[in-house]
């Protein structure tokens, strides 16, 4: 069974993704509780009741787990065949056909004779599952199948989604995020493209903030090639006059620029990191280093890194910080021949003692959970940052994490109050309508009394009843 055939069965049942996660959490013990308790979430909405011989949900856990470890040990039963209809739709076998995308075995397939629900990605919407977990099956899908992320910074419901499917693109999945930080967004969408002048990208920006909006979308997409996306994006620019035309979406011309983006959008933790920055300009010198520093990176070869320390405070305000310190993996380490101690790269740049952190270097590298990005560069979490300061009794510790503890808070009364008012909203929302409604019956019936309706009769159809 070729990739390709495999993508067709996942396109439209994105559970396998859930289970795949759940694999990877169970075998690699990463994040075991959140993956398990996503994986109970889905089982629990869809089955929506106990089948088969499990009495309990921990006996679809216990029944998952088993099949894991069997085919691990005994790898694929060619006997037990992955069912699927003549749609090429997955008919049967979500939990095996998991396992065999994980242990990356070609599984044997049977036709049955079936209908079958989809699976789709507004399912998971539609059941209120969170932008975090919705993210990481993106993020978890868009790894696996390489599917390519198109970024909408000016929606319009006019536009002709379909030519996505004309150009032989299938939509995954597309959200709609609402940011206070859209500047910010832009400047790290563009900070992959040392090309695109800095004027260039504030002629941009400023475009798009007059337009006094807070909404940027993207699409995920499978089956396109980079330059079927730049044909996509040629066509839908003529549907905009020359001046907007340009505002409208930013598609990747290579694999490289579609995991930048993937860094920027597929990570919850990421876009979280990003609505706490309110350093709107940032020091020369600041943003001079961080080019520095992939010059230095790429003379002794390091491709994995992370950025920590004082320098990751001033991407959210300003802050006058020094050296840049890093951490890198241990293989790295090893090839430029450095030892466990912390070591000098450069006038300017540092590498941190090996094993500094309690959460592996590792880790913090690979995992989005761990860092955020900041105009393509790796910075590692505001929180984890602050626990490392206040294990230090230096003074200049201790307040720096008073700083940091200063802007999670801001955050987090921001999201106390976006809660609240998504919680009143639609019933203010509703009380209008109701109004509103009351409002034009008694008119009518009023008009009706004295004579008038039919003279006013259009003006309501037109303006209020059509509504």
């Amino acid at each position: 069974m070729k990739q390709n055939d495999i993508n067709i069965l996942v396109h439209d049942r994105l559970d396998l993704i859930v289970k795949i996660l759940f694999i990877e959490s169970y075998l690699e013990d990463k994040n075991y509780d959140f993956y398990e308790a996503l994986y109970l979430k889905h089982i629990k909405l869809r089955v929506g009741s106990i089948e088969d011989n499990k009495n309990t949900w921990d006996d679809f856990i216990k029944s998952f787990k088993k099949l894991i470890e069997s085919i691990q040990d005994t790898w694929f039963d060619a006997s037990h065949a992955i069912g699927v209809n003549k749609k090429w739709s997955l008919s049967s076998g979500a939990h095996r056909l998991a396992c065999c995308i994980y242990f990356d075995i070609s599984p044997s397939l049977k036709i049955e004779d079936q209908e079958v629900q989809p699976w789709w990605y507004d399912w998971f919407k539609d059941n209120n599952f969170s932008l975090d977990e919705r993210l990481k099956i993106l993020r978890k899908y868009q790894e696996l199948f390489w599917g390519k992320l198109i970024v909408w910074y000016h929606y319009h419901p006019d536009i002709p989604i379909d030519l996505l499917e004309q150009e032989s693109c299938t939509v995954i999945a597309k959200e709609n995020l609402t940011t206070k930080n859209l500047r910010h967004i832009i400047w790290d969408i563009y900070s992959y493209n040392d090309i695109m002048l800095n004027e260039s990208i504030e002629e941009k920006i400023s475009a798009l903030e007059s337009k006094r909006s807070s909404k940027i979308s993207f699409s995920l997409v499978q089956w396109c090639w980079y330059k079927d996306l730049s044909e996509i994006k040629k066509q839908l620019r003529k549907w905009y006059h020359d001046r907007e035309k340009y505002l409208l979406l930013h598609t990747p011309e290579s694999d490289q620029e579609n995991i930048h983006l993937s860094n920027i959008f597929l990570s919850y933790n990421n876009l979280q990191h990003v609505e706490l920055r309110e350093n709107s300009s940032y020091r020369k010198l600041f943003l001079q280093r961080l080019d520095v520093l992939f010059m230095v990176l790429g003379k002794y070869s390091l491709t994995h890194y992370c950025i920590v320390w004082s320098w990751v405070i001033e991407v959210f305000q300003k802050f006058n910080s020094s050296d840049i310190d890093i951490i890198t993996l241990e293989n790295e380490r090893n090839a430029i021949k450095i030892t466990d101690s912390p070591i000098r790269l450069d006038k300017d740049f540092d590498i941190v003692s090996k094993n500094y952190w309690i959460i592996p270097e590792s880790e913090l590298i690979h995992n989005p959970d761990y860092h955020f990005y900041f105009r393509g560069k790796k910075f590692i979490n505001l929180k984890l940052l602050k626990t490392k300061k206040l294990s230090w009794i230096r003074e200049k510790d201790v307040q720096q994490a008073q700083i940091i503890e200063h802007i999670i808070n801001k955050w987090a009364s921001l999201s106390l109050k976006k809660q609240i008012w998504g919680s009143i909203i639609p019933h203010i929302k509703y009380l209008y309508i109701k109004v509103k409604i009351r409002i034009i019956r008694y008119s009518i019936s009023f008009t009706k009394k004295i004579g008038i309706y039919k003279w006013v009769s259009p003006f309501w159809r037109k303006y209020f009843l059509r509504k």
